[in-house]
C-alpha cells in the first residue's frame, strides 16, 4: 500500500511539473531558413514550492525542408527527487513561417506539435501563434498558446497561455533579455532574466524565472544548448 501511494504521488508530481508554465518551453520566432538544421537541449530545475527539486529535460533535432516549414523530433523526460529519469513524451513539432509577413512591421508564424504521452500520460496537441518584431538591436517575440490533451478520458477543454521575450543584442555574440511564461486561467506566471552567448554555430543560454501569483514553484533555473547549421 505504501509503495502504491508513493507511485501515485510521483505521478501527480511529474504531471504538475510537465504542465507548469516555462519549464523546457521557449519563445519561438517565426523565421525559417531552407536547409538549416538544428540540435537543441533545454533543461529546467524547479526550486521551492510544491515542485521543489523537479528537473525537466527536452532534446530536439530539426531540419528546414523549405523556406516556410521546419519540423523537429522531440524527446522529453523528467527527474523527480529520489526517482530515476522517466520518459514523459515523444513529439513532432512544426514551425511555419508566414513568409508573406516578413516585410510587415510584425513577422508572423505558426507552430503545431503533437506529443505522444509516455508512462501513463495523455497525448497532447499544442498550437501557437508566433509574432516577432525587430528594431535595431532589439527583438521582441510573443507566442499565444493553446493546448489540449487527447485520448480516452482526456478533458475536452483547451488550455491557453503565453510566452514573451524582449531581447537586446549587445553584439554578435552576447544577448540579454527578459522573458515570461504564463497561464492566465490558472493564475500561474513566471518571469525573469536570460543571457545567451554564441560561438560559431553553437550557443548557450541561461536564465532564471521567478514564480508569480499561483505558480507551484518559487522559481526555475533554465539552460539551453543549441547547434545550428
Amino acid at each position: 500500500m505504501h509503495r502504491h501511494a508513493i507511485a501515485l504521488l510521483c505521478a501527480l508530481y511529474t504531471t504538475s511539473a510537465d504542465a507548469e508554465p516555462g519549464g523546457t518551453s521557449t519563445v519561438y520566432g517565426p523565421t525559417v531558413e531552407r536547409g538549416e538544421s538544428e540540435l537543441e537541449y533545454r533543461g529546467a530545475v524547479f526550486n521551492g514550492g510544491a515542485l521543489d527539486g523537479a528537473v525537466l529535460h527536452r532534446a530536439e533535432a530539426g531540419y528546414a525542408f523549405t523556406d516556410w516549414w521546419r519540423p523537429a523530433f522531440v524527446i522529453q523526460t523528467a527527474d523527480m527527487p529520489g526517482a530515476s529519469t522517466e520518459l514523459t513524451s515523444v513529439a513532432i513539432e512544426n514551425v511555419f513561417d508566414f513568409s508573406a509577413t516578413r516585410s510587415w512591421p510584425v513577422h508572423f508564424g505558426g507552430y503545431a506539435e503533437y506529443a505522444f504521452g509516455q508512462n501513463g500520460r495523455d497525448h497532447a496537441i499544442e498550437l501557437k501563434l508566433l509574432a516577432e518584431r525587430r528594431a535595431g538591436p532589439w527583438t521582441t517575440r510573443v507566442n499565444l498558446v493553446a493546448e489540449r490533451h487527447v485520448g480516452d478520458g482526456a478533458p475536452d477543454d483547451w488550455e491557453y497561455g503565453y510566452a514573451a521575450r524582449a531581447m537586446w543584442r549587445a553584439n554578435e555574440r552576447w544577448a540579454l533579455c527578459v522573458e515570461g511564461f504564463g497561464e492566465p486561467e490558472a493564475h500561474a506566471h513566471y518571469w525573469g532574466p536570460r543571457a545567451s552567448f554564441r560561438f560559431g554555430e553553437a550557443s548557450i543560454a541561461a536564465g532564471y524565472l521567478a514564480g508569480l501569483d499561483d505558480a507551484q514553484a518559487d522559481g526555475q533555473f533554465r539552460l539551453t544548448l543549441e547547434l545550428e547549421r
